[in-house]
């Protein structure tokens, strides 16, 4: 996964579905014996959270999604962020990883989400529209609250670090059942 030093590690067939890299996290949350940990996931990580949730939900105390979406690509009746024009471009000069995450579609999988959410967006976000937080709000069948940092970009975690830090102290101190 990841930063693998061998590339020979990194297989593009497994790893062209979401599922692998959730596969992944509840191997790596098994194997550092983690109890209940609070995931917070970015942009496409939020959904790998998302997905790993769904399948050993007693894994995980909490998820907070960070500028996540379930689907980038816009439809006839979802605004996902990108035309497909537009993600073609981005696919010309991308690695196979961005297929990946941008041609997903992981809408699904928001339905079977029993683990408490907090979906921290920002107010303007090239890669993930504000409709997709309360979009994913409304489809999480479990209880989620959704915060919105008035900053610009899909990286407040660089953009405004210290706003964001103030969601997630506060999202990590809240009693959400």
């Amino acid at each position: 996964m990841g930063a693998a030093s061998d590339q020979n590690l990194y297989d593009p067939v497994k790893y062209s579905s979401l599922h692998a890299f959730a596969d992944d996290l509840i191997d790596l949350i098994g194997e550092m014996n983690l109890i209940s940990p609070v995931f917070i996931g970015h942009s496409v990580s939020g959904m790998i959270g998302c997905i790993a949730s769904t399948k050993r939900p007693e894994l995980f105390k909490k998820l907070i999604l960070l500028c996540s979406s379930p689907r980038f690509l816009n439809s006839e009746d979802y605004k996902g962020g990108f035309e497909s024009c537009e993600l073609e471009q981005i696919f010309s000069i991308a690695l196979s990883f961005a297929k990946t995450v941008f041609n997903n579609d992981h809408r699904d999988v928001l339905e079977k989400v029993q683990v408490p959410c907090t979906i921290i967006q920002t107010s303007n976000d090239i890669a993930v529209p504000v409709d997709v937080a309360y979009f994913m709000q409304k489809k999480i069948e479990a209880k989620s609250t959704v915060e919105i940092i008035d900053t610009c970009g899909h990286f407040p975690q660089l953009t405004d670090h210290k706003v964001l830090i103030d969601v997630l102290t506060k999202s990590l101190s809240s009693n959400l059942n």
